[in-house]
Formats: C-alpha cells, sequence, structure tokens
C-alpha cells in the first residue's frame, strides 16, 4: 500500500488482535485490525486473520481499505471470490491457464510463490528488486508498531526509536520469536 500512496509516509500505527488458536503455536493473533495514519491525512485500515476454516484456500485473509477525499483503493486477498467449498468435494481453487482455459486445483494459492522467485532471479540476475531496502524497512517497522500496539493498547508513532525497538524485542522473546 506504501508505494501507491508515494510519497506519503507512516507516521502513526493503532492495532487491536484478539488471540485464539494462533498464540500457542507462535505467539501471534488469530486476527488483528490496524489503522495506519500517513503523513498527509490519508488513513489506511488493515485487516487480516488466521482464524479461518481448515477448507479455506488460504492460509489467512487479508484486504486492505485506503480511502480518501477523492478516490479509494480496495485490495482484497481473501480469495472470496474464486474459490468453491462443497461438503461433497472439499475446496477447489479456481486456477487460469495461459490458453484461458478455467481448470481446478487443490492448490494453496497466495503471493509468496512470485515474491521468492522474484527475489531469486534479482539475486541471480544481480539486479535490483521491485522494492527499495528503505520501502521494505518502512513496511517492517510498521509491522512491528502494530504488534506493539496491539499489545500495549496504545497508538505507536513512527518512524521507531531506540525504546520501540527494544520492546519489540522483548515483545518477541516472550514467545522464543527471533527478530
Amino acid at each position: 500500500m506504501f508505494w501507491l500512496l508515494e510519497p506519503a509516509k507512516p507516521v502513526r500505527v493503532y492495532s487491536q488482535g484478539a488471540y485464539g488458536y494462533m498464540q500457542a503455536v507462535n505467539g501471534s493473533y488469530d486476527i488483528m485490525w490496524s489503522t495506519v495514519t500517513m503523513d498527509n491525512g490519508v488513513l489506511v485500515a488493515i485487516g487480516g486473520g488466521w482464524n479461518l476454516p481448515p477448507s479455506y484456500p488460504n492460509y489467512c485473509a487479508t484486504w486492505i481499505e485506503i480511502t480518501g477525499t477523492e478516490g479509494s483503493l480496495f485490495l482484497d486477498d481473501t480469495q472470496r471470490d474464486n474459490w468453491l467449498n462443497t461438503m461433497k468435494d472439499g475446496t477447489h481453487v479456481s486456477d487460469v491457464d495461459h490458453a484461458g482455459r478455467v481448470g481446478r486445483s487443490r492448490r494453496i494459492a497466495g503471493q509468496m510463490g512470485p515474491e521468492t522467485m522474484h527475489f531469486l532471479e534479482c539475486v541471480l540476475r544481480d539486479q535490483p528488486p521491485m522494492v527499495s531496502p528503505e520501502s521494505a524497512r518502512r513496511v517492517m517497522e510498521t509491522y512491528l508498531a502494530a504488534d506493539l500496539s496491539a499489545e500495549s493498547g496504545e497508538p505507536v508513532e513512527l518512524p521507531l526509536n531506540n525504546q520501540a525497538l527494544s520492546a519489540v524485542q522483548e515483545l518477541y522473546k516472550k514467545f522464543r520469536t527471533p527478530v
């Protein structure tokens, strides 16, 4: 979302999460909603959840809503619109091949495959990735701020200061998750 809003930068994150099954697995919330305030006043709402039935085609569901006085953008990675689930046959994810034919597959869908391939191709070809290191850090810092906010119940200012970074390290130590 940040590259869509450039040159705006995130300045504040407020998040709330709910623990469930995933807390014992890796310490993460099962569902989290975050509001990110950009330096130009734009608000971005991000919702994500892990608490989906086993037959759902993705391990989690994420959607992003960017709204403004002159337009809005809704990015939906929940796979709601391209899967079929029946009691008889279970879940089928629709795939479209290069000839435009629609087929059915039980393959899990998502962006990790293409993103990983892009990164590996950049390394092999000694080419710069589509995302700058500065942009990647800004995204990671926003995720960390969201976790801190959900844990404290308070908004977190960006960029993170040393005190906030120390709090992140302590938060993740609690779940034995390396930072």
